[in-house]
């Protein structure tokens, strides 16, 4: 599997609030499985120009997984991976947002802007705060509190669930009809939740409550005076 770049981040995408399944970004991404063989179409769309390349999935390929930088397609290029083939779809550009969908005329394999069941959306949360996670076509709604990053004994702010042993283990959701489960979880910053999709999801996150250090407060009390 082509593996991503460790991305350098922006100021913009530190105070990111809104994280959408689909706008690709830095601190977005999907995992997508090709499910049936056959030749396809990968489109990506961002700013600037559309880029095409294509896609053949295969059953006699060996090749189980396969990463896309939406930033850097392989256009023009053909991709080939087995039947059951997991993509990786993510975005290492400082700006800009993206979309793709890999589809042929009876089919569409996969797209972030019409996700399938058991697709999963991937958000890099890291402005600590309390977020509404929302799949705005199922209904489902859960809570994500996001910390500064610390130590994993911390104690956890009462009501939410006990901080991830190493704070690079993903904290999973997964939607369903009129329902997130579970229904409310706790994380550090850069943190991956992945919530796992139903049919035609898409998942979005706000930032509801901004939280702060106690430094952090009184450094912003003394700039307002």
């Amino acid at each position: 599997m082509k593996q991503a770049k460790p991305p350098l981040l922006n100021r913009t995408l530190l105070q990111k609030a809104e994280y959408d399944s689909r706008r690709i970004d830095q601190l977005v991404s999907i995992v997508a499985r090709a499910e049936k063989p056959g030749a396809y179409i990968g489109v990506v769309e961002g700013r600037k120009e559309k880029s095409r390349f294509f896609v053949t999935v295969d059953n006699d390929s060996p090749v189980p997984a396969y990463g896309i930088d939406l930033s850097d397609p392989p256009t023009g290029a053909t991709v080939t991976v087995g039947v059951g083939a997991y993509f990786h779809c993510y975005s290492t550009a400082l700006t800009g947002e993206y979309s793709i969908s890999v589809y042929s005329k009876e089919d569409l394999l996969f797209s972030n802007r019409e996700l399938r069941k058991d697709d999963m959306v991937v958000f890099l949360m890291v402005r600590p705060g309390l977020y509404e996670v929302r799949d705005t076509t199922l209904e489902g709604m859960a809570k994500a509190q996001v910390l500064y990053p610390s130590k994993p004994q911390e104690k956890s702010p009462k009501g939410f669930a006990p901080v991830a042993d190493e704070e690079t283990e993903p904290i999973t959701f997964k939607s369903t009809k009129g329902k997130i489960s579970p229904d409310q979880a706790e994380l550090r910053a850069g943190q991956p939740l992945i919530v796992k999709c139903g049919e035609r999801s898409r998942i979005v996150a706000d930032l509801q409550e901004e939280s702060y250090r106690l430094g952090d407060t009184l450094k912003r009390r003394l700039v307002k005076r």
